[in-house]
């Protein structure tokens, strides 16, 4: 078994400060607005407008708010997925392949949000780019991982591959047309799959909870 290089404190630490931060700021941000509407408008309103030349403060302070937020829980996720990754880097054993797979897909996912935060809907070819992926890899990431723990035996896979099939008919449904998809609602339910699982690691790296 390699030797972890970033202690567990310091993964579990980040991967429940990252969703706390997040959804933090993104309430601070609500709280400064009165025309955002879960069902009309996208989370990404919050930091910008397509086509604005205040790429960063569009709408003020909410604008700032949001942005900081993702940036500050991307740079935290980034931290979380890497420690995963330094665990399960070597590939080896059942499922070992499949665990690394998706912790570089994590660091990806983490790097993708950090980028819908420096580059907000102000700046939309390359917001949207980000954003899909994102919301593409929270799914996928959590597949490979939950089918990673399963081939290993390991209990928690069960918990893992049902937050994977849940993240993956939200995505579906976020596609679809409106009123059903494409809403602020369908977003903060599919980050918050991802955000549950990085809680749930986080408590168990430091001892908080059961393995």
């Amino acid at each position: 078994m390699n030797e972890t290089r970033i202690p567990n404190k310091i993964i579990g630490i980040s991967g429940i400060l990252a969703p706390l931060i997040g959804f933090t700021f993104i309430v601070l941000a609500l709280s400064q607005v009165t025309w955002f509407s879960w069902t009309e408008n996208w989370l990404s309103d919050l930091g910008g407008e397509e086509g604005s030349t205040d790429i960063w403060t569009t709408h003020g302070t909410p604008s700032i708010l949001f942005n900081i937020g993702l940036i500050m829980a991307g740079i935290l996720g980034i931290i979380f997925a890497l420690g995963l990754l330094d665990r399960w880097r070597s590939g080896r054993g059942k499922g070992g392949e499949r665990l690394k797979i998706g912790a570089i897909l994590l660091v990806l996912d983490a790097t993708c949000l950090m980028f819908v935060g420096i580059f907000p809907l102000s700046l939309f070819e390359y917001h949207a780019v980000f954003a899909f992926t994102f919301f593409m890899l929270i799914p996928v990431s959590l597949l490979f991982i939950g089918t990673g723990l399963r081939l290993r035996g390991d209990d928690r896979s069960s918990g893992v591959l049902t937050l994977g099939i849940i993240g993956t008919l939200l995505f579906m449904v976020l596609g679809a047309p409106p009123p059903w998809g494409q809403n602020a609602i369908l977003e903060l339910l599919l980050a918050f799959v991802m955000f549950v699982f990085m809680i749930w690691v986080g408590l168990q790296l430091l001892g908080c909870c059961r393995k």
